[in-house]
């Protein structure tokens, strides 16, 4: 439930036309993160679990930083 709290934090603080992208920031994140530890771990996938709100907070922070650049090339 904190991940959603987090998410809903970030869109309160930014344009909501940037959300989209800043789930697509935080999941790339947690996907170049997870990957190469999946590949070097011996056990299954389900005991393999990474918290995701860092990379939400990662995403906002980039968000943030760049939303008149997004909001250009969005529009």
């Amino acid at each position: 439930m904190g991940d959603v709290k987090l998410f809903a934090a970030g869109a309160v603080w930014l344009n909501p036309i940037v959300l989209p992208i800043m789930m697509l920031i935080s999941s790339i994140g947690a996907i170049l993160y997870a990957t190469p530890k999946l590949m070097t771990k011996k056990s299954g996938l389900s005991e393999f679990k990474i918290p995701f709100g860092p990379f939400i907070a990662i995403a906002i922070w980039i968000c943030w930083l760049f939303e008149d650049e997004i909001l250009l090339l969005l529009s």
